[in-house]
């Protein structure tokens, strides 16, 4: 169990990281919004862990340089677990003052579970956890989840148009496949949320770790054939749609 635990992160690490950057690479060519904002969401959770990592491991020689850089991780997850609100308001909802509301109060949440998680706990945000990190998590999935139901409204609707020949089945495609992926985030986030509530402990948490492997390797399967699709698997949906 521990061992898929470790290979899941490692694969969604890796996979946020290489699909956060192309995005962000073919952001700036394009001057777009939309793939700027998935690739802040996809390449801040390994970006942000490194920087705690590396706080970590500093920390014992000079305890500033570890704690600043906990501290950058932490402000970078937090950010990058905004992102997904940002994107969804902005591609779904863009006249919505209620979206934008939302944006706002996500991105307040995010802020106040910063500040109040490292002067709580003296910015230690490896170490424990509490009701801060609580508020973060929640705020995570909930940006999460949000846009995995405007990404599923959108994609029924889209399936529609692609039974009338009027858009296209690849693009169709990565609207269901932004669904699962964000779907299956939340999900993640939300057992890990109910792992730290129960205690952690290894027999309560066993298949709650479980699930949280299977939905972060699924999420990072869903985003490589999303925005990194082989060749094969793009012929293949395109033939679907015949």
């Amino acid at each position: 169990m521990q061992l898929l635990s470790v290979a899941s992160v490692a694969v969604l690490a890796i996979v946020g990281l290489a699909v956060g950057v192309r995005l962000l690479v073919l952001a700036r060519r394009n001057r777009a919004w939309p793939e700027a904002l998935i690739g802040i969401a996809l390449s801040t959770m390994p970006l942000g862990f490194g920087f705690i990592v590396g706080g970590i491991a500093l920390a014992p020689k000079s305890p500033p340089g570890g704690l600043f850089l906990m501290c950058t991780g932490s402000l970078i997850l937090n950010l990058g677990g905004v992102a997904p609100a940002i994107f969804t308001h902005r591609v779904f909802r863009p006249e919505s003052r209620a979206a934008r509301l939302a944006c706002l109060m996500i991105f307040g949440s995010a802020m106040f579970s910063w500040i109040g998680n490292g002067l709580g706990m003296g910015y230690r945000f490896d170490l424990e956890s509490g009701t801060f990190s609580v508020l973060a998590g929640l705020t995570r999935a909930t940006a999460l989840s949000w846009a995995a139901i405007e990404s599923f409204i959108y994609w029924r609707t889209m399936q529609r148009r692609l039974s009338l020949g009027l858009t296209d089945a690849i693009v169709t495609n990565r609207f269901a496949l932004w669904t699962i992926g964000t779907g299956l985030g939340g999900v993640s986030v939300v057992a890990a949320l109910v792992s730290e509530l129960l205690g952690g402990g290894a027999a309560a948490s066993a298949p709650i770790q479980l699930l949280i492997s299977l939905a972060g390797l699924g999420a990072s399967a869903a985003f490589v054939l999303a925005f990194i699709p082989p060749a094969s698997y793009q012929r293949w949906v395109a033939s679907r749609a015949h």
